[in-house]
């Protein structure tokens, strides 16, 4: 998964724009719809699925320990993004013009 700084300068997953193909007239990447995020989502809930299979029985190295961190937290940025959006639209604004907060942010929000 690339990855972006996020306003804060930290390093995140890339989530609310879309990997490769073209972008906008200005060189910015394209924005995700809610269709792609949702799929973001589901792909990020496979891979951790694997993840977790795989060591069952055993523990899990770094490595893995790392990625379930990854997508959690992308995860989360996903869900949080389609929140935006909804509220945008809700209220008659652009739901493109949304950024990803950091994982960090995301980590005090109440569910």
């Amino acid at each position: 998964m690339s990855r972006i700084r996020d306003r804060a300068g930290h390093v995140a997953p890339a989530v609310g724009v879309r990997a490769g193909g073209a972008g906008t007239a200005d060189g910015q990447p394209k924005p995700m719809n809610d269709d792609e995020i949702r799929e973001a989502i589901e792909s990020g809930l496979a891979e951790e699925h694997k993840l977790r299979t795989r060591h069952h029985h055993g523990p899990m190295d770094a490595g893995d320990a790392v990625r379930l961190r990854e997508l959690s937290e992308s995860r989360d940025q996903c869900w949080d993004l389609l929140r935006q959006r909804r509220a945008r639209r809700e209220f008659g604004f652009d739901p493109n013009n949304v950024d990803a907060r950091d994982p960090e942010t995301l980590k005090h929000y109440r569910q």
